[in-house]
């Protein structure tokens, strides 16, 4: 078994490359394999097949138990959380185009979001709707050439933490603000907790953010 401390969160990560759709499909339960069936994309129930299985086989490097035995439940506002066998694990879950990440700890509330850097997005609609001012800032401060991996790293950190708290969009999305440089989160009024904030770029087309209690070590463990 993988030693996880206490005080640690483990970030595995898993490029999904064009192909097989079902692969990792096996490893899914009945409920996870009926929402595979539900999406109408191809790519869609790829990069679900392919999440899914990355956290089910992390979860199984700290506990013996077959990654096709893990059971999971969603809190009220959705956050996925394990039901069975008792561990004490946390997770949080992430995917996008071609990429799937997960962030493991024993017990500790984390939070983790990636995204594609070359998606064609209205970027000043999106952050005037979502962004605090001074994240709004941020982005229309820094150099052209840097305004598209600045609005990123504000995106990703805002969903890193919300998934942190596991309020969904209860949360709203300007009680709160982020720092892209450095990654910082200073927390909506209602939160005692201090967060720590990480961003990182496993791959030259993905930008990932980290959200975790103040203090708490990341350590990258790779490809589940």
């Amino acid at each position: 078994m993988l030693a996880l401390p206490p005080d640690t969160v483990h970030v595995w990560i898993r490029p999904v490359p064009p192909g097989p759709e079902d692969e990792g499909l096996g490893l899914l339960d009945q409920s996870e394999t009926a929402r595979w069936h539900r999406f109408h994309r191809a790519e869609t129930r790829r990069l679900f097949a392919a999440a899914h299985a990355l956290l089910r086989t992390a979860l199984s490097r700290y506990a013996a138990v077959d990654p096709r035995d893990w059971r999971f439940a969603a809190e009220e506002h959705g956050r996925p959380y394990l039901t069975g066998p008792e561990t004490g694990l946390s997770f949080n879950l992430t995917h996008a185009d071609g990429l799937a990440a997960c962030a493991v700890a024993r017990g500790l509330p984390v939070g983790i979001d990636a995204e594609r850097m070359d998606r064609r997005l209205d970027l000043d609609g999106i952050a005037r709707v979502a962004f605090a001012e001074s994240e709004r800032a941020q982005v229309t401060a820094a150099p052209t050439e840097r305004q598209n991996a600045v609005f990123f790293g504000v995106w990703t950190l805002k969903e890193a933490y919300i998934k942190a708290r596991g309020l969904g969009l209860a949360l709203p999305l300007k009680s709160f603000s982020v720092t892209v440089e450095p990654p910082s989160i200073t927390p909506s009024p209602d939160d005692p907790q201090a967060w720590g904030a990480t961003l990182a770029r496993p791959t030259a087309e993905h930008l990932l953010a980290l959200a975790v209690p103040r203090g708490a070590r990341v350590e990258w463990r790779g490809e589940g």
